[in-house]
């Protein structure tokens, strides 16, 4: 969630973020595997830096990691074995992705604040050593903040909005071409694990 906020002039701002999530039936929904489907599980983490050169624009980036899992155990089987002709690998991890943009906001009368955004992905490719250029993705949004507590001081409150779109390019880290047939849950499960 953008902000149309930008921090004080010269101010170097540093965030670890993390994340965990899992689910069950995320892409399958299927009653021949446990749980009835898939079971989805993700960690991802993210060092973060903002810097505000000007009184109103800020330059952030971030470097990301993050690891998927994904399986689908065939019911009433112990172990676990993955339903036949799986070809997707059942853990995915994405190292060393790095986030580049910069922001723009200005602030309104009575607590309000507009702005914009424009950001950029470098994806770590999954062969090689350095960045996939292929898949670059690119966001634009426009951003609003309302701070509640300058026309009511009892109100510590904040509100955002954000509208933007992505311009997704991450379906290029792997050719899927020379596959004769793909399924729509191996290809989404890729995705995920990727982005």
């Amino acid at each position: 969630m953008g902000t149309a906020e930008v921090g004080r002039l010269w101010q170097l701002r540093l965030g670890l973020h993390g994340e965990y999530f899992s689910t069950k039936k995320m892409l399958i929904e299927d009653d021949g595997l446990k749980n009835g489907g898939d079971t989805n599980t993700r960690i991802q983490g993210a060092l973060t830096f903002g810097l505000t050169p000007l009184e109103f624009m800020e330059i952030f980036g971030a470097v990301t990691g993050s690891a998927n899992k994904n399986t689908r155990c065939l019911a009433n089987v112990t172990p676990c074995k993955s339903e036949a002709g799986r070809t997707d690998p059942e853990i995915i991890k994405a190292f060393g992705d790095l986030i580049l943009g910069t922001k723009l906001a200005y602030r309104l009368p009575q607590g309000l604040s507009v702005g914009g955004e424009l950001g950029f992905r470098l994806m770590s490719s999954v062969s090689g050593l350095s960045f996939n250029g292929d898949s670059t993705s690119v966001w634009l949004n426009a951003l609003a903040s309302v701070n509640f507590q300058e026309f009511a001081p009892a109100l510590p409150l904040r509100a955002h909005l954000n509208i933007g779109y992505y311009f997704d390019n991450s379906y290029n880290l792997t050719d899927f071409s020379a596959v004769f047939s793909v399924l729509r849950e191996i290809e989404e499960a890729r995705r995920l694990g990727l982005s």
